[in-house]
């Protein structure tokens, strides 16, 4: 039982590290975009 536990833990953790992974690329990505938006504003 405790290693069907343990396993049920590792594999939320492993849900959970996914979708900071995935929010965090998309965080990213977004990040650059506006970044770029902005030098273009600048550029003008």
């Amino acid at each position: 039982m405790p290693l069907l536990y343990n396993f049920n833990k590792l594999s939320k953790f492993s849900i959970l590290s996914n979708l900071i992974k995935s929010n965090f690329k998309i965080l990213i990505t977004t990040l650059l975009k506006a970044s770029e938006k902005n030098q273009i504003i600048s550029n003008c």
